[in-house]
């Protein structure tokens, strides 16, 4: 017979709960160099002047 276990752990159980899931993106985390990252994607949103808002008229 299937059971389920309803009752609350606490934070500290939570987190002394080893997964794999919680390592499974390390590895590829590792690959990327993230400073490349950082440089490619400074230039987003640093413009002294935003984009015009959108028209009102599309929402109506």
């Amino acid at each position: 017979m299937a059971w389920k276990n309803l009752e609350q752990t606490t934070l500290v159980y939570a987190m002394l709960i080893a997964h794999a899931a919680l390592k499974e993106l390390d590895d590829v985390h590792e690959l990327i160099e993230w400073s490349r990252v950082e440089k490619i994607l400074s230039g987003i949103h640093t413009s002294k002047r935003g984009e015009k808002a959108c028209p009102q008229k599309l929402f109506d």
